[in-house]
């Protein structure tokens, strides 16, 4: 049995200027390499067209219409520590996807048993956890297949 797993969690996108600081549910994606977000996640962020790159879905299709590039700066709930995150923005229905390319800069693990993002010490910080909700689970998911 297969059964498709999500992963998300409550962030604060930090903002300067007349932008307020906002609340996003984001999508945590070990099997995407990009971390994405829509241009509506975040109004009014600058966005670099330096870089572009080709995105897909978890369909498996090309995310059409990518805009660029913007850092966005990131806080988890509970957490003092700024992140900023390069991330792809695009005409996506998923507004907040955190990629492969976040968990392993700052060399995160997820624990499922405890429901957990692990972040090791850095930058003078301690190591923390951040919550994190899991949805779509089997009802077998202690079992594996084979």
């Amino acid at each position: 049995m297969q059964v498709r797993q999500t992963i998300s969690t409550e962030v604060t996108v930090v903002r300067a200027g007349p932008h307020h600081d906002s609340q996003v549910t984001a999508l945590i994606d070990a099997g995407n390499s990009l971390s994405c977000t829509a241009e509506t996640a975040v109004p009014g962020i600058r966005i670099s067209r330096e870089r572009l790159a080709e995105i897909y879905g978890a369909d498996g299709h090309p995310v059409r219409d990518v805009r660029g590039e913007a850092n966005v700066q990131i806080r988890f709930r509970n957490s003092e520590r700024i992140f900023t995150v390069p991330m792809q923005v695009a005409n996506t229905n998923i507004p907040f996807t955190l990629g492969r390319d976040f968990l392993a800069k700052h060399g995160v693990s997820i624990n499922f048993a405890a429901s957990e993002l692990l972040f090791p010490p850095a930058g003078g910080h301690p190591a923390a956890t951040v919550r994190i909700r899991t949805s779509g689970a089997s009802d077998h998911d202690d079992q594996l297949d084979g």
